[in-house]
């Protein structure tokens, strides 16, 4: 999914790319065909809004859609990680980066409402994701910063060059960008911040998490929603990559902006799907379980408790379908009809929805 890092003394032969232009260069990059190419994302993230607005899932799924652009967060940065096993353990916490990701990506405007982007929402970032304390990079970048990169690209170099590259793209995602379109605004900083890399550590999650950000103060996407655009990069990742770095290093920017633009169509178009054939995987599911539990009083109650990753014992009695011992025995008929799948997470027995996995999960 990763390029492969070259060997030290390959590496050794490269030199950090300090000629990045600076993103102010690019305030008339606005093409007939770039905008032309706007439209489509527009229209689709304003029907995934829609969606979400009339969806009885909305709250689950920006859950759910979380726990996914964290694990595409943690997959670009070079953390190989399992989407349906943390979306599977549920609402378990560590201090962990994928919990550290998660509680970013649950409200991210309400963590940084204080003052618009800049970079020093930017580096408040990279410290609440970091398990060290992150600052500007002052030298080479370091091996775990290089994951995923093509080996034949170093990012710059130098307190001062990174400084500068650093103030222009503060200056560019704020005034300095105002009549440009938000989309290609986000697509731009985004490269930019990628390939320059200017911090210590956690510059690639930091740039994903800025995309939420930054598409929600343009006012492109609402408060609360999360649009899983790393979950979509990270199943292309080697055109994630290349596409950005021959951006920077050959002002070749429109095939990279198309390819966001694209991606951005893609992930919205799947995520207003997915909320429409929830609705329908919860009503099959409610006629199974009249099938399996006949004469349950809370039928309906008990769909929606099901239709989730997976779900526990406490669960059902927590939302009051039934005391204990009951609730075990519901959830373990279904498990034995082979509508929900059993299986031990942790030290906690939970019930696994492999329909509703199939789809959160189903190939891009």
């Amino acid at each position: 999914m990763t390029s492969q890092l070259t060997s030290s003394s390959d590496q050794e032969s490269i030199r950090p790319f300090n000629s990045v232009e600076p993103l102010g260069s690019l305030l008339s990059i606005e093409s007939d065909t770039l905008l032309k190419a706007c439209v489509a994302p527009a229209v689709a993230i304003a029907q995934y809004q829609q969606a979400l607005q009339w969806s009885n899932f909305a709250a689950k799924y920006a859950a759910w859609v979380s726990v996914l652009e964290a694990a595409g967060t943690q997959q670009l940065s070079g953390t190989p990680v399992i989407a349906a096993e943390l979306l599977q353990a549920g609402n378990s916490k560590d201090n962990t980066p994928i919990s550290r990701l998660l509680e970013l990506l649950s409200a991210p405007d309400a963590n940084f409402s204080t003052q618009n982007v800049d970079a020093t929402v930017a580096l408040h970032i990279a410290n609440a994701i970091s398990p060290r304390e992150v600052s500007l990079r002052r030298r080479a970048a370091n091996q775990g910063e290089l994951a995923g990169l093509p080996p034949e690209y170093l990012p710059p170099t130098g307190a001062e060059r990174l400084q500068f590259l650093l103030d222009d793209w503060q200056q560019f995602v704020g005034r300095g960008a105002a009549d440009m379109n938000p989309l290609l605004l986000v697509g731009l900083a985004h490269c930019q911040f990628i390939c320059i890399r200017p911090f210590t550590f956690s510059n690639t999650a930091t740039a994903l998490l800025l995309n939420q950000i930054l598409l929600t103060e343009e006012g492109v996407l609402d408060k609360g929603s999360v649009l899983p655009l790393a979950w979509q990069f990270s199943h292309r990742a080697t055109d994630y990559w290349q596409m950005q770095i021959n951006a920077v290093r050959n002002q070749s920017w429109e095939p990279w902006l198309l390819f966001f633009l694209q991606k951005v169509t893609d992930c919205a178009d799947r995520s207003t799907n997915q909320l429409h054939q929830l609705e329908r995987l919860r009503a099959n599911l409610l006629i199974k379980i009249e099938e399996y539990l006949p004469g349950i009083s809370n039928a309906d109650k008990l769909a929606t408790i099901c239709t989730q990753p997976s779900c526990g014992i406490g669960d059902v009695v927590s939302e009051g379908v039934a005391k204990r011992q009951t609730a075990a025995s519901y959830l373990g008929r279904l498990a034995e009809a082979g509508v929900l799948r059993e299986c031990r997470i942790g030290k906690e027995k939970r019930f696994v929805n492999d329909s509703l996995l199939a789809l959160l999960l189903d190939d891009i």
